[in-house]
């Protein structure tokens, strides 16, 4: 082997520095180098064992970017992508213990001005000819980018193809002539509940297939494979999965060709159909039984368009109430039974159909032109495919005859009990008169007389019974004043008004005669009430306050009036033991204990246009609020 100078460096601009490196005695052949080694169309690289560079051809020189006096001297490693340096470690070791004599590798490569190529390395471990101590690479390079590129193209092409089929909805499945399975997508592994692996290369009719189908779908195949595929193009068979289940499954085939047209397989795309059969064969079921009670009920019930308001279909209790015959009502409309215009009769239907409401109250034209009262229930049905509204109707024309009469009776009713209210009030104003005018009189002209007969008397032993007679006709008395104001309130209430009378029974019969702290307030504006409204509202007003004297166990009790949107408002309120929120309502028909009842008193309000509110909870009192409109000037 002979060590001859070699230039480096040749465009660093620095001083020409040359080094001498040990070149196998093959290369100083001259006319060999020049006729083998440079005229490669692949590119070589000689390197010690290092991986220094000893010797390069132009393919080389060509691929890298770099001139020869470049990458003479220079590391190979200095070529190679960082990330791929470490890359091969383990062939090259290898190959330098002599565990074999070459390897291949690929790896990246960085040209001089920066651009990223991908080299197919040939690295052979050789011998010096002229020493057979000194040994060397030969690493023979080749450009395979165009070729990696194009692999990574096909490569990203069949991921897109297999994302398309995993995204599909549908089953993929390929087979080959002997059937077995060379293609299944995502869907498929998931309907038959197994992985991709455990699919591929599975006999499909063995193995996916229940036992009596197996020959079935065999010949159905034959015949694809044969040419016969228009017979069987869609085909629908079950499938059985890894746990034992049956789906169905709605294939569409076709074969697969090669180059020549010979057919190789098939590809089949399925739809699951299991739970749509399911769907369509309990909608059989549910129609065959809509159908029964249809036609079989004596209920009578319409199907209409609720687009054009067309009768479809009407029942034989339909044809029975309304008196047309099935092919008269097949050429109905709703119109021609509803006296309502055609506007308003489909917004109805409309109403209806979006669920918006489901009772009605109609007017309908029987086939003989009489007038009947129906009250209709209507909700959206799917029949065949078209959304229909199926309609029950009712004939409540005894029931609004007997509630037109229930509400006239009970319009007579009130009136009857206004009439009675002012009635008793008078009686009770007319007695209140007697008493006071001769009872009471006669009673006080008694009173005066004992004193006189007492002042008169000169023996002490008549003193105490005289006593004891006037204590009692002073009760007497008094009772009487008592009784006289209670039914003389009417009297009291138009010589004094309203507010006034409700302060003085509040303050002599609640807080003189039991002794409760009361409190009185009035918003001092003028609250003109008519006879009826004045009597309830006081009557109302007293049934309240003695329910709190006898039952709420209050300390005090607050009345207030005030004039309100055009009606007197009345507030009752007390810091007794009150009752539980929820009780409220099972309270009020049994609230108060005489008179009129407040159960009463709240119905006649709500008729007037007025109410009774009660807002109480326990141990926080009670709220009762009474409210009635103002007499109109």
């Amino acid at each position: 082997m002979k060590k001859i100078p070699v230039r480096s460096n040749c465009d660093s601009g620095s001083e020409n520095q040359e080094q001498v490196l040990s070149v196998p005695s093959v290369f100083q052949d001259k006319d060999w180098f020049e006729t083998i080694f440079r005229n490669l169309s692949v590119g070589v690289l000689l390197t010690d064992l290092q991986e220094k560079i000893l010797a390069v051809n132009p393919m080389a020189c060509e691929l890298t970017g770099y001139s020869e006096c470049e990458l003479v001297g220079q590391s190979h490693l200095h070529l190679i992508y960082p990330e791929d340096v470490s890359v091969g470690r383990n062939l090259l070791d290898s190959l330098l213990r002599g565990e074999q004599e070459n390897y291949i590798l690929e790896r990246r490569y960085v040209r001089k001005e920066g651009r990223i190529i991908w080299g197919r390395l040939h690295v052979s471990r050789m011998r010096d000819p002229g020493c057979d101590t000194s040994w060397y690479l030969l690493k023979v390079f080749e450009d395979i980018t165009s070729q990696k590129e194009v692999a990574r193209d096909l490569e990203q092409e069949r991921d897109r193809a297999q994302q398309y089929l995993d995204l599909a909805g549908v089953l993929f499945l390929a087979l080959d002539a002997e059937g077995k399975v060379t293609l299944a997508n995502r869907k498929t592994c998931e309907v038959l509940g197994c992985s991709e692996e455990e699919i591929l290369g599975a006999d499909w009719c063995r193995e996916f297939l229940p036992a009596p189908i197996e020959n079935q779908v065999r010949q159905v195949r034959q015949k694809l494979i044969q040419g016969n595929g228009k017979t069987v193009e869609f085909y629908e068979n079950p499938v059985l999965t890894r746990q034992g289940q049956i789906r169905l499954i709605a294939w569409h085939n076709v074969p697969l060709q090669d180059e020549s047209g010979r057919v190789i397989g098939s590809l089949s795309s399925g739809l699951d159909i299991t739970e749509r059969k399911q769907a369509e064969k309990a909608l059989q079921e549910s129609e065959q039984r809509y159908h029964a009670l249809f036609e079989n009920t004596h209920t009578v019930m319409l199907l209409i368009d609720p687009e054009s308001g067309a009768i479809v279909d009407a029942n034989q209790a339909a044809c029975s109430f309304y008196g047309y015959s099935r092919e008269a009502f097949a050429r109905k409309n709703i119109l021609d039974l509803n006296i309502l215009s055609v506007e308003e009769v489909f917004q109805e239907l409309q109403r209806a159909k979006k669920k918006e409401r489901r009772g009605f109250n109609f007017r309908h034209q029987l086939a003989d032109g009489s007038l009947v009262d129906v009250e209709v229930f209507n909700g959206p049905i799917l029949i065949q495919g078209k959304r229909l509204l199926f309609s029950i109707i009712h004939d409540i024309t005894k029931r609004k005859q007997d509630e037109e009469q229930i509400q006239t009776y009970q319009k007579q009713l009130r009136c009857l009990s206004s009439e009675l209210t002012l009635a008793e009030a008078r009686e009770r104003e007319r007695i209140a008169v007697q008493l006071h005018d001769t009872i009471g009189q006669d009673l006080a002209l008694g009173l005066m007389k004992l004193g006189s007969i007492r002042r008169e008397a000169f023996t002490a032993g008549v003193f105490q019974p005289l006593d004891e007679g006037m204590s009692l006709i002073e009760k007497a008395v008094h009772d009487t004043q008592t009784l006289t104001f209670d039914l003389g309130f009417i009297t009291l209430l138009k010589r004094f008004g309203y507010e006034r009378t409700v302060a003085q029974w509040l303050e002599k019969q609640v807080r003189e005669a039991h002794g409760l702290q009361t409190e009185f307030a009035d918003d001092g504006r003028a609250k003109p009430l008519t006879d009826e409204v004045r009597i309830l509202l006081f009557e109302a007003v007293r049934e309240l306050l003695v329910n709190v004297i006898k039952h709420a166990q209050a300390r005090q009790v607050k009345v207030s009036i005030a004039q309100k949107d055009r009606c007197i408002e009345v507030e009752v309120q007390d810091d007794g033991i009150g009752m539980p929120s929820e009780n409220v309502r099972e309270f009020m028909p049994r609230f108060g204990g005489g008179g009129f009842g407040l159960f009463s008193i709240r119905e006649r309000l709500n008729h007037m246009g007025g109410g009774l509110i009660i807002q109480s909870d326990k141990g926080r009192g009670t709220r009762v609020i009474l409210r009635a409109p103002l007499r109109q000037e």
